[in-house]
């Protein structure tokens, strides 16, 4: 026998306070939560009131606005309606607020029980324009969990009366916590004071609309808090980017700073770019990195669909003399309201995203960038930013229910990528300028060298004593100098050979994936395999050889090309660039040289132009290598493409650790520079009209200028 039994699922009065407990994290964002609500309610201000907060039980908290308020059919339709839908619904069907037209920012209807976080006794008191006031009191006790009742069992009293509060023409919404969970800190206090300042984007926050909080009596709690004005006023360096699909913009300038205005003036520079993108035939399936370091065209796709993205970034240099020549005395306020204050927060409309670059949400993970390349990259405590979203965004990313940031789907990563591609590029104009301040204040004041300045000093007190005194002591002294001077050129030698190790190391590993790649390919000849295992050979011993005086052969520039470029073979023809070799029509020259540095240097260069002609959208990409005898220092051998070309100076292009590539460790150009000066030669990077190429090659252009005595 069957019998159907049909029942309804009930709500245990608990649910409001575990909706409390465990979706509003803290009270930072309790009091956002009800400044949203404002903001939805069209708004222009919402003020928070804090009175007797070090004290549980006078203490309270209100939280008041301007808005349209509510009548008797908002309260029992949507405010007392758990989860309503309202909010999701108009934000689908484009719905806008009637004064301001702003786009909702609640969306799952569960903000108005952030205020069980805060305490536990609720007055709310709200009115629309030209209607009566009503008054509603709420007592979370009632809603005790250790006697659960059904939800539906607590009756809640609606008051309607004529406006008392609200009066005239005012409408509005007061929420006044009292029963405090605990008495307040001053830190507390001076949190919430940042958490609140922070709910607008302080860099283009929307002109009607505002939020106020003040404290009474204890008014001195927030004195002394270094401002974001003040910060704005002492960052050296700023950056406003825009990015579109794959196209992006940004407006770079560093800060002339009267202080520091007689030893570095300050620059700007704007530059448009591309994100690279990965076209599906140039996909390697072997690298595992590839996809970090470019887009699809589906992510492409994706991206257009975001519209316009901004970025505002503030950024500092905490090094103690520019903290001294541009802050003074109040270097530790700064340096604490960046502690507290920096890293890059998202905002959508104006209005913050909570959980997405606050104190240790670090969701960019700026910090962990940083230990990779810490001289050029930023840290969040050296950063103020902005990313400005608008409500396009609202299909693809969403909120998480606990109010800590955006869902982790595969939109937020694509966003995530594609914001550190374009900070890589404000991060390489920012390292120009801190090389710059560096070398400048460096040489501008006298270097102490360790220990000799000691024994100098120590040779200034022997010229005092006896002739007799001297000759004991100072044949000791000079010893003591000779062999710390000795052991000092040998670590210092080690160490810039570790920068060449870095460097060859890193050809090395190139080599090894064109031949893992040759290996792998349709058209498998064994004979190209020996000749290209031989060559590596041979770069490997470049290694050593880095280490002393590297012996120097003769060599014929297209002999020398014809090997780099067999070398270079299968990745060039996997990435479908065209190759033009100059020697075919131009006159062949010998030079003297050491054959792997030299090799290796011409394919680092080869390889950077194969990256840069990765971010074309067609297929039409060449690389011409060529002699030319238009120098009088001597023959070159000429590299060009038609790719994006140069936006830097050559001093920033061969400066160590300074790349565009946004996994680049910037050593390619500086290791090439470096080699050729060692052998009395010359890189230049010329305009496309200063030498002679062939038509079509007005991308980088980079030349290997060898010494005419050196032929």
């Amino acid at each position: 026998m069957e019998k159907e039994i049909k029942y309804n699922f009930q709500v245990s009065s608990r649910l409001p306070l575990l909706l409390g407990d465990e979706l509003i994290p803290d009270a930072g964002y309790a009091v956002f939560e009800l400044v949203k609500n404002s903001h939805d309610a069209d708004a222009a201000s919402v003020f928070i009131d804090l009175r007797n907060i070090d004290s549980a039980n006078s203490g309270s908290i209100a939280v008041e606005d301007d808005g349209e308020g509510m009548d008797i059919d908002d309260i029992r339709g949507s405010w007392m309606v758990l989860g309503t839908p309202n909010r999701r619904r108009q934000t689908k069907e484009g719905r806008f607020t009637s004064i301001y037209r702003r786009t909702y920012l609640g969306e799952k209807g569960i903000g108005r029980f952030a205020v069980h976080k805060l305490g536990k006794k609720i007055e709310l008191v709200t009115r629309k324009i030209n209607c009566l006031e009503y008054f509603i009191r709420i007592d979370w006790d009632e809603f005790d969990p250790e006697m659960p009742k059904m939800l539906d069992d607590i009756p809640m009293e609606i008051i309607e009366r004529d406006p008392i509060y609200f009066t005239g023409n005012n409408s509005g919404t007061r929420i006044s916590i009292t029963s405090l969970r605990e008495g307040w800190s001053r830190g507390q206090v001076r949190n919430l004071h940042r958490t609140v300042n922070s709910i607008c984007s302080p860099f283009n926050a929307p002109e009607d609309f505002q939020a106020v909080m003040t404290v009474k009596p204890q008014e001195g709690w927030l004195e002394h808090l270094f401002s974001f004005d003040e910060a704005r006023e002492k960052a050296l360096f700023t950056a406003e980017c825009t990015l579109e699909g794959l196209s992006f913009i940004y407006s770079y300038a560093m800060k002339s700073f009267e202080s520091l205005k007689q030893q570095v003036e300050g620059r700007s520079e704007y530059h448009k770019g591309v994100l690279p993108l990965l076209r599906e035939d140039d996909a390697d399936p072997d690298d595992e990195n590839q996809s970090e370091l470019r887009f699809s065209s589906i992510e492409a796709e994706t991206l257009a669909g975001f519209g316009k993205i901004e970025l505002r970034l503030m950024m500092y240099d905490l090094t103690p003399t520019v903290l001294n020549l541009i802050v003074g005395a109040d270097k530790d306020g700064l340096k604490r309201f960046l502690k507290r204050n920096g890293g890059i927060r998202v905002y959508r409309n104006g209005v913050r995203i909570f959980g997405m670059g606050g104190a240790g949400e670090d969701w960019l993970n700026l910090g962990g960038r940083r230990v990779q390349l810490p001289q050029r990259r930023l840290s969040n405590n050296q950063v103020i930013g902005a990313v400005m979203l608008n409500q396009e965004t609202g299909e693809h990313l969403k909120e998480q229910t606990n109010r800590r940031g955006f869902i982790e789907n595969t939109e937020f990563r694509l966003l995530r990528k594609a914001l550190l591609y374009v900070i890589s590029q404000v991060e390489a104009a920012r390292f120009k300028d801190k090389e710059r301040i560096k070398a400048v204040l460096t040489s501008s004041r006298q270097v102490r060298i360790p220990v000799m300045n000691e024994l100098r000093e120590l040779r200034d007190r022997l010229s005092k004593l006896s002739e007799e005194d001297r000759e004991t002591i100072e044949p000791a002294v000079v010893r003591v100098e000779r062999a710390y001077s000795e052991t000092r050129d040998t670590l210092v030698n080690a160490a810039s050979s570790g920068l060449a190790i870095a460097g060859v190391v890193h050809n090395l590993e190139k080599q090894v994936k064109n031949l893992d790649a040759a290996v792998n390919s349709e058209d498998f000849r064994i004979g190209d395999i020996k000749e290209q295992v031989l060559q590596l050979s041979v770069l490997m011993e470049g290694l050593t050889a880095i280490l002393r005086k590297s012996p120097k052969s003769r060599q014929s520039a297209e002999r020398m090309v014809k090997t780099v470029l067999f070398n270079m073979n299968h990745r060039l023809r996997k990435h479908r660039i065209e190759v033009v070799n100059g020697f075919d029509t131009g006159s062949d020259f010998t030079i003297s040289c050491p054959q792997p540095q030299t090799n290796a240097a011409i394919i680092n260069i080869i390889d950077n132009s194969i990256h840069w002609l990765g971010l074309k959208g067609h297929s039409n990409r060449r690389i011409y290598i060529g002699p030319s005898n238009e120098y009088r220092f001597g023959p070159a051998v000429i590299v060009a493409d038609n790719g994006p070309g140069f936006t830097d100076s050559p001093g920033d292009l061969v400066r160590a650790f300074f790349s565009r590539k946004h996994d680049g460790m910037g050593l390619g150009l500086y290791l090439a520079d470096q080699f050729m000066n060692n052998i009395n030669g010359r890189l230049e990077f010329p305009e496309p009209g200063d030498v002679d190429l062939n038509k079509g090659f007005n991308g980088a252009v980079v030349a290997f200028i060898f010494r005419e005595d050196a032929t």
